[in-house]
């Protein structure tokens, strides 16, 4: 299950970009967000995917009565160019990524799917009025393993501390600052899509053979990783 949680603040409809298929950052995200979802359709990776629209607040998208649907679903890109045409109000940050986790939580209690993972992308800071992303729900996101991949796009965007942090605590490596929103397909495609070959290592741990793989392999709290001193 893959949630999309996109920025909708105006200044994604007012900031121009080029080399994506219109002349605002609006259109970059949601050009790199068609052409993810195309992929995974293609490759049946996922059952089903959600979009979440956040400017002061969050807006979880409606799939004709569900918030969730199949990536190869019409609907999907119908949804997706909708956004278009919609909200731009200020940029918070936490209300999006709340709702990101509304529907992950249902999704795997449900048991729908067995694993979820958040795209979230902004073009800019978080208001600072509208508080930061609190540190429970970052373990929140962490107890249900799921991780939140984050993508700050754009000269006036930066990789915040609360971006940097879920992504890290999450498992989801670093916040991915991109100066170009045009830079945003490809990266997302690379992150996604890239080299696949390594997909499991075995590991001996007290003499039993424990295997980590793709899918979800978390190190247990209080691990400490082995450095080439050891």
């Amino acid at each position: 299950h893959f949630i999309y949680v996109i920025d909708v603040s105006g200044s994604v409809f007012s900031q121009g970009s080029t080399g994506c298929p219109g002349p605002a950052v609006i259109d970059c995200e949601v050009g790199a967000i068609q052409n993810v979802n195309t992929k995974l359709a293609d490759a049946s990776l996922v059952t089903n995917i959600s979009i979440v629209a956040f400017d002061d607040d969050a807006h979880i998208q409606d799939f004709g009565g569900s918030s969730f649907v199949a990536p190869s679903d019409p609907i999907v890109i119908a949804t997706l160019q909708a956004l278009h045409d919609a909200y731009a109000g200020n940029t918070n940050f936490a209300a999006g990524l709340e709702a990101a986790y509304s529907l992950a939580e249902t999704a795997l209690h449900d048991g729908t799917v067995t694993s979820t993972s958040v795209i979230f992308i902004t073009d800019g800071g978080m208001d600072e009025n509208l508080g930061p992303i609190n540190e429970d729900l970052v373990q929140a996101f962490v107890a249900l393993r799921t991780k939140v991949y984050t993508f700050a796009i754009g000269e006036y965007s930066s990789c915040s501390t609360d971006m940097i942090d879920i992504s890290r605590q999450t498992l989801a490596g670093e916040c991915a600052y991109l100066n170009s929103p045009a830079e945003l397909a490809g990266y997302l495609e690379a992150v996604f899509f890239g080299d696949r070959s390594l997909m499991s290592i075995d590991v001996t741990l007290d003499g039993l053979e424990v295997p980590i793989t793709s899918t979800g392999w978390k190190v247990p709290p209080g691990t400490r990783v082995l450095t080439e001193d050891d």
